[in-house]
């Protein structure tokens, strides 16, 4: 499947949820960013002065931006919206634009936003490759932990470290110094709740100490009837070791995979505290294709059916060959005998004499 055809199909499965498009400038002030580092995690912002003295930047984010236009927009209804755009990070000591497609509901949002954010996510992941896998958590699940402790931020900070690493001898050593023994086992079990989505969520049970706990359950049982419906449990984990900002995310967050590839190529969640940063009551929720990372691993794209090396001949023999060839929805590529040529294709011929011989 070549780049138009998985961003088209993209396009299709989120105008059928009723999405709209937004388009955004490239450009942004240099401060949208600069005071949001932490959210960005990263310090490389490409800045440059505009014609009246400004600082600007070539974003290195389209949430941020989605944010600021949606709230300067200040349209009452909850914004359902998708986009195609580019982003500028630095790869392998380089600035380069990356594409990036995504989705973001910004306004009032109750449960059946969730499962409606996850099933764009699964039906996303479908289309790009049938061979997927959908990781969940809920990030309020261990804020309310911590809450019922009364954990100080640096604290939580290192022990979310080694949960996201996965280090256990390391999380034991700072429990045992920091944290009543009672509550030890509650978060060192957070190493472990990783797998099977039904299995997990029922030993996930066995921690609901309080209300919030409770609510945070039941958002990620009420995800199961997306998992029913799609027949994919064989699919879908749940794991707390996920990454995410504690200071922007809440709630929901997952990340997708496909098949052969350890990169993540989709990311998302529900990001409430961004707004309140921005001084807004909204809630919003969402999630991004990684495109940089999903074209490298679909090198089909670059596929040639027909190889011809021309060597000799007429070359209005040789066209009308190559026709022949696209007549039957082949792809064909032509290049001189001798030169350097690509490697994928499928048939290869040599065009000599007039006479198409195959190589």
């Amino acid at each position: 499947m070549n780049e138009n055809s998985i961003v088209s199909n993209l396009i299709n499965i989120y105008e059928r949820f009723g999405f709209k498009k937004i388009k955004l400038s490239k450009f942004e002030d240099y401060n949208l960013y600069n005071n949001n580092k932490d959210f960005l995690q990263t310090e490389h912002i490409l800045t440059f002065m505009n014609l009246n003295g400004n600082l600007k930047s070539l974003r290195p984010d389209v949430t941020l931006s989605i944010v600021k236009k949606v709230l300067k927009d200040n349209e009452k209804e909850t914004q359902k919206i998708y986009y195609i755009e580019d982003i500028y990070k630095i790869v392998s000591n380089e600035y380069e634009e990356i594409p990036q497609v995504g989705v973001e509901i910004i306004g009032k949002l109750n449960n059946y936003s969730n499962l409606e954010i996850i099933s764009m996510a699964i039906e996303s992941l479908k289309s790009i490759n049938k061979n997927y896998i959908l990781e969940i958590s809920n990030i309020d699940f261990i804020s309310a932990i911590f809450d019922e402790i009364n954990l100080e931020e640096n604290l939580k900070i290192e022990i979310l470290k080694n949960i996201y690493g996965k280090n256990r001898h390391d999380l034991e050593k700072l429990l045992d110094k920091n944290i009543k023994s009672e509550y030890k086992k509650y978060i060192l079990s957070f190493i472990e709740l990783s797998g099977n989505y039904k299995d997990i969520l029922k030993k996930l049970k066995s921690l609901v100490i309080n209300d919030t706990l409770q609510k945070s359950y039941d958002e990620l049982k009420s995800l199961s009837f997306v998992f029913e419906l799609y027949n994919n449990f064989d699919k879908i984990l749940l794991d707390f070791s996920i990454e995410s900002q504690l200071g922007y995310y809440n709630g929901i967050i997952f990340k997708g995979y496909i098949k052969e590839s350890n990169d993540i190529i989709l990311s998302g969640g529900r990001y409430d505290k961004l707004l309140n940063k921005f001084n807004s009551n909204k809630n919003a929720i969402g999630f991004a294709i990684y495109m940089d990372k999903l074209y490298e691993k679909n090198k089909t794209s670059d596929f040639i059916d027909i190889l011809i090396l021309y060597k000799s001949g007429d070359e209005n023999i040789l066209l009308n060959e190559v026709r022949k060839f696209m007549n039957k929805n082949k792809k064909v590529r032509v290049d001189i005998y001798g030169d350097n040529s690509i490697e994928n294709y499928k048939d290869k011929y040599i065009f000599d004499k007039d006479k198409l011989i195959k190589y």
